[in-house]
């Protein structure tokens, strides 16, 4: 059994009785040899496991210490590990855990913190160092110690005090006082500024003497003299102290400024005024920043060997395949200028300008960044988010570089999972500007949904972002875009493989809206399976389409007749695979946001001409068994959302819901029993007097009792028979709600009832007897005009109910007859 498991399993007793051993062989162990590092081991051990009940026992144990005036086992064990590290002849492994053990066993008030340590040796603060910053108190109490450290000639000190401090800032930044930042901010700087312009001396031993070299000047990456002060892009043969300083200075800029600068919840007391920024640390910043933009020298002629995917071995050391540190360095510099300006916005005309420089060259050779090297991405998004943050101090329209970042880069990066998620997180952090200030979303929203389709693990970025895709114009295209999202995988896996992955192949295939000839695809490892067969170009159009980066294109590939044999055979030639069910998992969702969106904010005349759309498109889907129920059951549910926030649609779109019942298509089978229900539901005068009148009601009788002559017809069995039990529940209470209000239709609803009855047989007990409740109550024509007429206008019940009355239990009301509140328990057949 694994240790760490059968420790875990020990009871609280044993826990104890075995911290009591392991306690008691430490501290009588004085060769501090194996035994002792295996108590300590032990010790550490039910600590990380069981630390609350071994500190429960030290507590009780040293309270018991206390009565008989002895020393607990606690303060004892705190003393002898202190000794260890102070004994620098203990090994470095002994020291090591020792350090550890402390670092778990001191609490916040105990007075280790407040020993000076200035009187402990370098190689023991080594190993004390880690205990103190893992403290507030620790940290509180010997900040002065801290600084001592780093200011002092001990090198070993300095550079293990400064990566500390930096950890304590990511910790409890609200620790750092403004004397703290100042004093910190002071020593940055002057590292910063300041570097040694020489390199160290190396020193090395040969053959019966030893050798020394001479400082040598630090140059530029082309090995040019250096121009200025040191920075992280200078060449030295050899390091000096404060040259490390300045490299560790630069690496934590951005979390420094982020962090005590830029932080709202770094202030506990809101009284208290925010950290000025020390004008020199500002200033050192901001000089070493654009130094090293300058140093890069992301010119024109070489910006494409820096990003570009052609020059892929120049992008990458010998190592392993990491990206050149120009590439690195420019994101963290733009980051850290970005900080600053907000910082201080009177230097965004000084740094705007370069930043205007790099975006221009980028711009210009974006075709050639369009690869798969992620670092390119993110260097344009860091650019991206300096312009959306500080653009509108410059008057600066960041348009194209969005354009161009979308068309060029996203269109064809797709498949790289970091940048997608870099992506849509930077839409969604800047979602509100984009919408106020930009047409982006609604003009790219195909290329962005293409990048989630290759990319569904992201689902829940784009569903926060999904609603900001929406727009009065492209509405239409993005219903249809939605219901077609599973289509876009093999599009895009095809697009991969007809040019051999190359990115600057594929932006060529989209932009020309021409694929290569199958015969290039032979000897290729891709997924083949997955995509239909492409002997001819019948599917050029269909690709084209569906990989277009620019919205415009609303089209209904299941309508025509041309264009819905295309998608039907290349659906049929098509492999379903894990990657496709996942994104039709997500599909539904999707398609709930944009209904919510629309019935919530749009105007009415969007949903009205959004209602034929919605009924074509209910049995035209993506054939997926599963995909197809989960959106026909969102379509409707949205659909009746839409006709209970306008119900006068029902007089509007007679025409399109008479067509749509009497289609004669299973595929349209739940729209139409729901859109019977409405029809009985909405068909009022309490809804529209204006627009209700005798015409409209009888057309409506007819097709209903059209439907249900039909159902009295065909006689099914299985399913069928239970959704024809349904649908005729549902005709018959919508003929009765008709001729309720339309006393002229009375007679021959009351005829189509008669006709329901004789066919017993074929419809179960209760859909018959639910026929002669309502052909009784329709003999009286003012008391079936009280129960069966929804009051739109009230939500009050509109008649008296007695229950100790003589009446037939037909006259009580059912649930639902008098308000809309309760339309979705009709719908679902609880209690009709």
């Amino acid at each position: 059994m694994d240790i760490r498991k059968r420790i875990k399993e020990l009871p609280p007793q044993e826990v104890c009785k075995q911290a009591n051993i392991a306690f008691t062989k430490l501290l009588q162990d004085p060769n501090r040899g194996r035994e002792c590092l295996d108590s300590m081991r032990k010790i550490m051990q039910l600590l990380l496991i069981h630390g609350s009940v071994v500190n429960n026992f030290l507590k009780k144990e040293a309270k018991k210490a206390e009565k008989n005036g002895s020393a607990s086992i606690y303060g004892a064990t705190i003393n002898f590990l202190m000794k260890l590290l102070d004994d620098e002849n203990v090994p470095s492994k002994l020291r090591l855990l020792s350090s550890a053990l402390l670092g778990e066993l001191v609490e916040e008030d105990n007075g280790l913190f407040k020993k000076d340590w200035r009187q402990h040796s370098r190689n023991s603060l080594v190993f004390i160092l880690p205990i103190l910053f893992g403290s507030r108190q620790g940290f509180e109490l010997n900040f002065e110690n801290f600084h001592y450290w780093l200011s002092g000639g001990i090198y070993q000190l300095r550079n293990v005090t400064f990566p500390a401090i930096m950890l304590a800032l990511r910790g409890y930044p609200q620790l750092f006082t403004p004397r703290h930042v100042r004093v910190l901010e002071a020593q940055m700087a002057q590292w910063l500024s300041n570097a040694s312009r020489v390199s160290a001396k190396e020193s090395g031993v040969s053959f019966l003497k030893i050798n020394s070299s001479k400082q040598q000047p630090i140059t530029e990456l082309d090995g040019t003299p250096a121009r200025d002060f040191y920075t992280i892009l200078n060449v030295t043969h050899a390091f000096t102290e404060d040259q490390v300083f300045n490299v560790q200075s630069f690496s934590v800029l951005y979390t420094w400024l982020q962090r005590i600068h830029n932080n709202n919840k770094r202030i506990v007391d809101p009284d208290e005024p925010p950290i000025k920024i020390n004008e020199n640390f500002q200033k050192s910043v901001l000089a070493y920043c654009l130094r090293l933009l300058d140093q890069v020298k992301l010119e024109p002629s070489n910006i494409s060997n820096l990003l570009s995917r052609d020059n892929a071995e120049s992008a990458v050391n010998a190592s392993g395949g990491c990206p050149r540190i120009e590439e690195l360095l420019t994101i963290e510099t733009v980051r850290i200028l970005d900080v600053l300006c907000s910082i201080d916005r009177s230097l965004v005309p000084e740094v705007f300008g370069t930043m205007k420089k790099l975006s221009a060259n980028i711009n210009r050779t974006l075709s050639l960044v369009a690869s798969h090297n992620r670092i390119s991405g993110q260097l344009v998004l860091v650019l991206l988010q300096f312009f959306i943050n500080h653009g509108e101090t410059m008057v600066y329209d960041v348009d194209p570089v969005l354009r161009a970042f979308l068309e060029n880069y996203i269109s064809v990066c797709y498949d790289d999972p970091i940048i997608a998620f870099d992506t849509l997180s930077f839409f969604l952090k800047n979602k509100r500007t984009l919408l106020h200030n930009t047409h982006i979303f609604s003009q790219y929203f195909p290329a962005i949904l293409k990048l989630f389709a290759w990319n569904p693990e992201f689902h829940r970025e784009m569903q926060q972002l999904f609603s900001a895709l929406i727009s009065e114009n492209t509405f239409v295209e993005i219903f249809h875009s939605i219901l077609d999202l599973p289509l876009v995988i093999p599009a895009l896996v095809n697009m991969r493989k007809t040019t051999d992955g190359s990115p600057s192949g594929a932006l060529d295939s989209v932009r020309s809206g021409a694929l290569p000839h199958p015969s290039a695809l032979k000897g290729q490892s891709m997924d083949t399976f997955t995509t239909p067969n492409l002997e001819t170009a019948q599917f050029r159009v269909l690709y084209n389409y569906l990989l277009r980066n620019e919205s415009g294109v609303s089209v209904n590939w299941w309508s025509q007749e041309g264009t819905r044999i295309m998608i039907n055979t290349f659906c049929n030639e098509l492999i379903i695979t894990p990657h496709i069910l996942e994104v039709a998992e997500h599909v539904p969702s999707l398609l709930s946001t944009f209904f919510d969106v629309l019935i919530a904010y749009a105007e009415e005349s969007c949903l009205e001409e959004l209602l034929p759309i919605i009924c074509e498109r209910f049995g035209q889907l993506f054939p997926l068994p599963d995909f197809i129920e989960e959106i026909q059951e969102v379509m409707v549910t949205k659909v009746l959302a839409i006709l209970e926030k306008y119900p006068h649609f029902i007089f509007i779109q007679k025409d399109l819901l008479i067509q749509t019942i009497t289609s004669h298509s299973m595929k349209h089978k739940t729209l139409i029993l729901h859109i019977c229900w409405a029809i009985g539901e909405y068909c009022s005068y309490s809804v529209s007097p204006e627009l209700c009148n005798p015409e409209i009601c009888n057309d409506y009788e007819e097709a209903l009792e059209l439907l249900a002559f039909e159902c009295m017809v065909t006689e099914e069995e299985g399913k069928l028979k239970q959704y024809n039990n349904q649908l005729m529940s549902v005709l018959i209470s919508s003929l009765s709600k008709l001729a309720a209000r339309c006393p002229g239709l009375s007679s021959r609803v009351s005829l189509c009832l008669i006709k329901i009855e004789r066919y017993e047989h074929y419809f179960d007990e209760a859909v018959i007897e639910k026929a002669m409740e309502c052909l009784n109550l329709l003999k009286f024509p003012s008391i079936a005009a009280a129960i069966l007429d929804s009051k739109h206008k009230t939500s009050q019940w509109t008649h008296h109910t007695d229950t100790n009355s003589s009446l037939p239990f037909i006259l009580m009301p059912t649930h639902g007859h008098a308000s809309v509140a309760y339309a979705q328990q009709l719908h679902q057949f609880s209690t009709i």
